[in-house]
């Protein structure tokens, strides 16, 4: 409301964002904020460097809404977690790769074969049935152990091979 009375009484308004010339805080539109609040933890702290990261962009004037404790503790939860999470990764590839060795020696194939010049990709084989073909074409083995003999098929089809009902 008061920065709304500020505008009214002043002829010339703010600058809009994006503008190099003086900004909104610079022409006395708008005061800046002395403290703030953290949002994690609530507490109301100075505004300066000791108290929040600083920010380069001009909607935090300058710094973040978390203090520096709250940011140090979600960084340090955060690494936690992507380590979890990275280890999780590596049991469900390892068990993936040891479920289907069959699939993975078939692709690994192909793609030596096409690299190499043996095999050419072709268009969508279901380009002549319907005109709806769209997305790269991928091969598409119907028996992974003949790795050779593939279908090539758009995007849309070959996923749309794989989850067709019986």
């Amino acid at each position: 409301m008061i920065q709304w009375l500020l505008w009214k009484l002043n002829s010339n308004p703010p600058t809009p964002r994006g503008y190099k010339g003086e900004s909104i805080y610079q022409k006395g539109y708008i005061e800046m904020e002395k403290n703030r609040k953290c949002t994690n933890c609530s507490r109301i702290l100075p505004l300066n460097k000791d108290n929040f990261h600083s920010v380069k962009t001009r909607v935090f004037n300058g710094f973040t809404y978390r203090c520096r404790s709250c940011e140090k503790l979600r960084d340090k939860l955060r690494t936690k977690n992507s380590k979890a999470r990275v280890v999780s990764n590596r049991k469900r590839t390892k068990r993936y790769q040891e479920n289907n060795q069959d699939k993975i020696i078939a692709r690994i194939t192909l793609r030596r074969a096409v690299s190499a010049g043996v095999i050419k990709k072709d268009e969508c084989s279901m380009a002549n049935i319907s005109d709806c073909c769209f997305g790269k074409i991928e091969a598409h083995h119907d028996d992974y152990n003949r790795p050779l003999d593939v279908r090539w098929l758009c995007k849309y089809h070959h996923t749309k091979q794989h989850y067709k009902t019986p």
